[in-house]
This record gives structure tokens, C-alpha cells and sequence, in this order.
């Protein structure tokens, strides 16, 4: 069986234009965050911000204050991880609620600050 990777999934991705968000959508779990979003190729495909306020993991759930791709954590400090954050950075969020900007702008800050090393840390993904 082959096993389908986040770089795999990055690579099929098209950034030479910003993707664009089609749906944002907030889990009442403690903070989760999922964008639904389109390449410059029209593919869709998904970003999760998960949680941060229970770190305990569970059976069949995603870690707390991972970040993933299509359901994949994307690893930690890797080119995949400073592509997709540098692509979220380039959309175009001026037709969107002003808190649904400054969510998203939190949560691309948030993967790229020091707490969420050590979030990974503690949730054993470092």
C-alpha cells in the first residue's frame, strides 16, 4: 500500500497564485479552525488549526495544536509547513468578516511562534 504523504499532497497544489478561501468553519472544541480553500488550479483541499485549550490526546481525534493538510499533520519547521503558511499569508481575506481575518492572522501567528513548538513538544510530536 502506498502511503500518501503531505508533500505528496503539497506538490499536486498550485500557489503560483494565492489560494482562496471558499468556507471557514470553527469546531466548538476548544479553538479548532478549518479552512476550506481552492489553488490557483481550482483544486480544493483543506487546513485545519486544531485546538489548543484540552492537550490530552484521544483515540481517533487529531493531537491538539496540530496543523494539517488534508488530514495530515504537517511536520513541524519544514519547507511543506513555511509554503502553505507563506500561501495563507497571500490570500485575499478583504471580502471577509474582520474576525474572520484576525482569526486566521492568529492562527498562521500561532503555528509560527515559540508556544506552538512547545504545544508540539508537550503533545510528543518534537
Amino acid at each position: 500500500m502506498n502511503k500518501h504523504t503531505t508533500t505528496d499532497t503539497l506538490a499536486a497544489l498550485d500557489f503560483t497564485e494565492p489560494p482562496v478561501l471558499q468556507n471557514i468553519m470553527f469546531a466548538g472544541d476548544g479553538g479548532t479552525v478549518a479552512l476550506a480553500l481552492r489553488d490557483g488550479s481550482s483544486k480544493l483541499f483543506s487546513i485545519y488549526f486544531w485546538q489548543t485549550v484540552f492537550l490530552e490526546k484521544r483515540a481517533h481525534n487529531n493531537t491538539p495544536g496540530s496543523f494539517t493538510l488534508d488530514g495530515q499533520e504537517v511536520a513541524i519547521r519544514s519547507a511543506a509547513e513555511a509554503t502553505l503558511l507563506a500561501a495563507l499569508k497571500k490570500m485575499d481575506l478583504s471580502q471577509r468578516d474582520i474576525s474572520e481575518q484576525e482569526i486566521i492572522q492568529e492562527r498562521i501567528a500561532f503555528v509560527e511562534s515559540p508556544e506552538y513548538l512547545h504545544i508540539a513538544a508537550l503533545m510528543g510530536r518534537m
